[in-house]
């Protein structure tokens, strides 16, 4: 007679979203239609820390570009320039309004795109679309934890 092992459970074990379907080959689509226009985060074109030239220009190389070409980006020590924010990674301030917007049952969706070493644009990823949220000119959405 042989005793079933149980798994342990891994509750706290991070949680890798993966798309069913491959969007990798797909152009990013940009979608503007939502954007929180209050807040720290606003995405306002008045900001006065918003360059709407720069902003622009950039929107418009990415959206030439796959999610495949815009995954591989890479920077210091070879990590990932636009990628997926894990919701602990967030800030106090970035939770709060996320929550104030009833958006926390799409936490798993939270994308950063990097603008440049500081400047980011936050979104949601959904499929090929990536649907802009805020505007975080000083990376204090999910800002970089000392080790």
């Amino acid at each position: 007679m042989s005793k079933e092992v149980k798994k342990p459970k891994l509750e706290n074990a991070k949680k890798v979203v993966q798309p069913q379907i491959s969007t990798e080959g797909d152009k990013q689509i940009w979608v503007f239609d939502s954007v929180d226009r209050d807040g720290y985060f606003s995405f306002t074109p008045s900001r006065a820390d918003m360059d709407c030239e720069d902003l622009l220009d950039k929107i418009i190389h990415f959206s030439m570009r796959t999610w495949g070409d815009i995954r591989r980006d890479k920077h210091d020590n070879n990590k990932s320039k636009h990628h997926f924010l894990s919701f602990d990674s967030l800030s106090d301030l970035a939770r709060e309004r996320i929550n104030k917007l009833q958006l926390s049952e799409f936490h798993e969706s939270i994308f950063s795109m990097r603008l440049n070493n500081l400047c980011r644009i936050i979104g949601l990823r959904d499929g090929s679309s990536f649907v802009v949220k805020w505007f975080d000119p000083r990376h204090e959405f999910a800002p970089m934890r000392d080790k």
